[in-house]
């Protein structure tokens, strides 16, 4: 059984080898101001990991399933725009999950579906991978035209409530900081360079774990 650094490292090669390749491809086809490219995609991983921590103080959460379902949230697109490749993104999590890391079906297609927008959200851990889009929204919007009530983070829990809104000021300033400089840097160590970057911000920084 794998500890919590081994998961994260086997996650992040799985990442690295297998499903950013996929972002690369539509960076090249059709994405080519990169707004559903890798870097969308490994900022979406490091506030969801935020938003996980944040969480496990008071629930259990499913970060394999959370890593997994963001990573391949928007690999089935075919355009930009308006996600209606939905279905297709899920696909490619749950044949992912069975083939390439034999999870069985049921758990395969738990993961699967948290990619699929509904009214009504399974769990918590559905939650956060939905939460983590809707932050990055703000890379089109900028932080004026966010519009706070699409975030369900810390609906449940006023605890959490309360960080709501640093932990939306604190997601703009990572990715207005990394869209200024996205230019600078290099597509193969995104993922390093967003954790590194949200260091600057105390919320963030103090909720990615160590082996991070």
């Amino acid at each position: 059984m794998f500890n919590e650094a081994q998961q994260w490292q086997q996650f992040v090669t799985d990442l690295q080898t297998d499903i950013l390749p996929i972002y690369a491809r539509h960076e090249d086809e059709f994405d080519y101001p990169r707004i559903h490219g890798r870097l969308h995609i490994c900022r979406s991983i490091v506030l969801a990991e935020c938003m996980a921590n944040l969480y496990s103080q008071f629930v259990d959460i499913d970060r394999f399933a959370i890593r997994y379902a963001v990573a391949f949230h928007d690999s089935g697109r075919q355009g930009n725009g308006v996600a209606i490749w939905e279905a297709d993104s899920a696909a490619n999590c749950y044949i992912y999950l069975q083939q390439k890391l034999s999870i069985d079906r049921s758990r395969a297609e738990y993961i699967s579906q948290f990619i699929v927008k509904k009214e009504t959200l399974v769990d918590i851990n559905e939650q956060i991978t939905h939460d983590a889009d809707v932050l990055e929204i703000m890379r089109l919007t900028g932080k004026t035209g966010f519009k706070p009530f699409h975030l369900q983070f810390g609906r449940d829990f006023p605890v959490l409530a309360e960080l709501k809104e640093t932990l939306i000021n604190e997601a703009w300033q990572l990715i207005d900081i990394t869209e200024q400089i996205k230019g600078r840097l290099s597509p193969i160590t995104y993922l390093q360079d967003a954790i590194a970057l949200a260091q600057a911000y105390p919320l963030l920084a103090s909720n990615l774990q160590s082996f991070i």
